[in-house]
């Protein structure tokens, strides 16, 4: 076999040439193929561009694995399909900054003020309470 006959090579390689806009709209009518099609396509930019947002390669997979959910289900909500790319990476954005929103902070314990106690010597503290 030469990788190119059955169900899978033609159609795989029929989705690759297809243009942004297309995919769109099969994806929109429901092909999640022409979805995964538009998630190889753009993934590897879009978890470039959120690492560089969150800092981290593994919460920016997180967070572009929550873009592409968020995409699927607002995918009917984009007027121009061949624009998904800019959509894609705004999606992504707001996703990346929501992500930021939602951390602790963390604070290096170095950075933490010491508190000054009324009392300098903790056993005068203690002899005076007891």
């Amino acid at each position: 076999m030469d990788g190119r006959s059955g169900s899978g090579g033609v159609a795989g390689s029929g989705l690759a040439a297809a243009s942004d806009q297309i995919l769109v709209e099969r994806a929109v009518d429901g092909d999640a193929t022409a979805f995964g099609e538009i998630v190889r396509r753009h993934s590897s930019l879009i978890r470039a561009y959120v690492s560089r947002i969150v800092g981290s390669l593994s919460e920016a997979d997180d967070v572009v694995q929550d873009a592409f959910i968020t995409a699927w289900k607002q995918l009917p909500s984009l007027r121009d399909g061949s624009a998904v790319r800019p959509w894609l990476m705004r999606t992504a954005s707001r996703e990346a900054f929501a992500r930021l929103r939602r951390r602790t902070a963390d604070v290096p314990i170095e950075d933490v003020p010491l508190v000054q106690s009324a009392h300098p010597d903790p056993e005068v503290r203690a002899v005076r309470q007891a």
